[in-house]
């Protein structure tokens, strides 16, 4: 039996416009395209021929691509669920909670605790039952890519 992909809720706009690519039955096509895809080497073969055929991606499919590309990078390393929240605190700026559900969360931290924060200081994730948290100050096309990098 295929194995479940992990479940990605991250706070990013990932998604194909109308602008893009006008046609409904044809964005539909390529969503389903580019979701069905099992390697990042698949995925970018499916993006590269996405640009050949409607020009540069714009940012949002990007942010789609990017997004699938974590979805197989943390299915891949053990990991079953990634979400982000904002969170809001009365008299502090908003920050962004990362939450990892994985089946191994000591070699999942392992991965993850390569990530630096943005002045350079190593993310600090916690690790409760199979959950690893970690606050950082917003969810980033970049970030999305460190984390599906440090996954692989």
């Amino acid at each position: 039996a295929e194995e479940a992909r992990a479940d990605i809720h991250i706070v990013l706009p990932a998604y194909i416009p109308p602008t893009y690519i006008a046609d409904t039955n044809e964005r539909t096509l390529w969503y389903v395209r580019l979701s069905r895809c099992q390697t990042l080497q698949e995925l970018e073969q499916k993006a590269d021929s996405l640009e050949q055929n409607s020009g540069p991606l714009p940012t949002e499919v990007r942010n789609l691509v990017s997004t699938i590309a974590l979805e197989i990078a943390a299915t891949a390393a053990g990991i079953t669920k990634i979400t982000s929240k904002t969170i809001c605190p009365t008299n502090e700026d908003p920050y962004v909670k990362i939450e990892c559900a994985a089946k191994n969360p000591l070699k999942t931290l392992q991965k993850l605790s390569q990530i630096k924060n943005d002045n350079g200081s190593p993310s600090n994730w916690t690790v409760r039952d199979h959950t690893l948290s970690w606050n950082t100050d917003a969810i980033t096309p970049e970030l999305v890519d460190t984390l599906t990098s440090v996954l692989q």
